[in-house]
């Protein structure tokens, strides 16, 4: 288990003056890698051995949602293995020490050549849960996303070289990006979301157009989807409370 303290700068804000998704999603990748590398699992057993670590879903509740200035404490544990698939938890507390996010993460390894999920325990590794993570409640079910979604805008973007992280496909904070983008009046302010979850489904590389589908599935979720060619890679579903 790994805790970080965080504060808010004015550079991790959006113009409602709160965390951008895209900041927030930079400190669960960094905290996730960190406490990856304190239980051993350095760069020489894993990328320079040419195994990527990369998230296949996230999943998160809000209570409340930090702004600018706030400060709290980012808590990070492992979960069970689950095949290839490393679940890892995370919990989010505000200054006074209440919780006011949780979520859960689906990272795996791929092969950097191949581009596909290789078997951990061929490579001898091993990430064990935390105490903590017998108290800690899950389920698939938690990425599941609505299927009644309203599509009613499209427009395509395409992935330049500033979106790509250190794996070499588009970095996972830059669809949350793309996501206030073309959310911009819905979701220009943050402050009343409910949870946000994403899911990845093939890469998005250099080059590449990807073409956006999104709309409403009721007036308080909204949804993106994006598509290279008639191929989905990824689903993005927020809810707002009502």
């Amino acid at each position: 288990m790994l805790q970080k303290k965080f504060t808010v700068a004015a550079s991790d804000c959006s113009a409602s003056k709160e965390w951008k998704l895209s900041s927030f999603f930079k400190a669960v990748e960094e905290i996730s890698i960190a406490d990856v590398i304190r239980g051993g699992l350095t760069k020489d057993r894993t990328l320079e051995r040419g195994l990527l670590w990369v998230i296949s879903a996230m999943s998160f509740r809000f209570e409340s949602y930090p702004k600018y200035d706030d400060a709290g404490v980012l808590e990070t544990f492992a979960l069970p293995r689950m095949r290839r698939f490393f679940p890892r938890a995370y919990v989010l507390y505000g200054k006074d020490g209440r919780i006011i996010a949780s979520g859960t993460a689906l990272w795996c390894l791929i092969d950097a050549e191949t581009r596909r999920s290789i078997d951990p325990t061929a490579y001898g590794i091993r990430i064990h849960p935390a105490k903590k993570a017998s108290d800690y409640h899950w389920d698939l079910s938690d990425f599941a996303f609505p299927r009644n979604m309203e599509k009613t805008q499209e427009e395509t973007r395409t992935v330049r070289y500033s979106d790509l992280d250190l794996n070499g496909h588009m970095t996972n904070y830059r669809y949350a990006d793309w996501f206030e983008d073309v959310f911009q009046e819905e979701s220009g302010s943050l402050k009343d979301m409910e949870s946000f979850r994403i899911v990845f489904l093939e890469e998005a590389v250099l080059g590449e157009p990807v073409r956006l589908s999104f709309g409403k599935e009721k007036p308080s979720v909204l949804c993106l989807e994006g598509f290279q060619g008639q191929f989905k890679i990824f689903e993005i579903c927020l809810k707002k409370r009502a």
